[in-house]
């Protein structure tokens, strides 16, 4: 009799068996990654922009670009110095 097979015995199996701890990934590795991506993006950004005159400008299908290429990635990179920190104080 397979245990997969008889629904009554296989909930008591999984009881039976012992809980293992497993090494929960420090939240901050998401974080780490993220921020050399954000910074290389607001400097390619005002590269863009300093360069490249018609960046300053809208596209129909983009938006704003100097959204974009500037405040998108600065606003996420304060956002993610501000959860950084909150982290940081709750340790």
């Amino acid at each position: 009799m397979s245990l997969l097979r008889d629904r009554t015995l296989l909930p008591a199996a999984l009881a039976a068996l012992p809980l293992e701890r497993r090494a929960v990934p420090a939240q901050s590795a998401l974080c780490d990654l993220l921020a050399p991506i954000l910074y290389f993006w607001l400097c390619c950004g005002a590269i863009g922009l300093a360069l490249f005159p018609a960046l300053r400008g809208a596209d129909p299908l983009i938006g704003w670009w100097p959204f974009w290429l500037l405040l998108w990635p600065a606003s996420s990179m304060v956002l993610l110095q501000l959860c950084r920190h909150r982290r940081s104080a709750a340790r």
